[in-house]
């Protein structure tokens, strides 16, 4: 009995770190999807041939986009 709840108590564990395991790579690209369109916009304006203002209101559509997203969430589960 005493080994089928140490068991237990580690199974338990083990499914903890990997839900905190996912949890944390989807942060991670969520954080890395933001810094990389910043990195990648002056190659993206030159392959497109967009200007400055058009790189600029780029970014603030995807950037308006990303704040959008949880408040749609929230009402959702309200």
């Amino acid at each position: 009995m005493n080994k089928q709840l140490q068991m237990k108590k580690k199974s338990k564990w083990k499914v903890r770190y990997t839900v905190l395991f996912v949890l944390w790579l989807c942060w991670l690209f969520s954080f890395l999807d933001r810094m990389v369109i910043t990195i990648a916009l002056p190659y993206i304006g030159e392959d497109l041939n967009l200007t400055a203002t058009a790189q600029g209101l780029l970014l603030s559509y995807f950037l308006c986009g990303v704040c959008a997203v949880p408040n749609s969430g929230r009402d959702v589960i309200r």
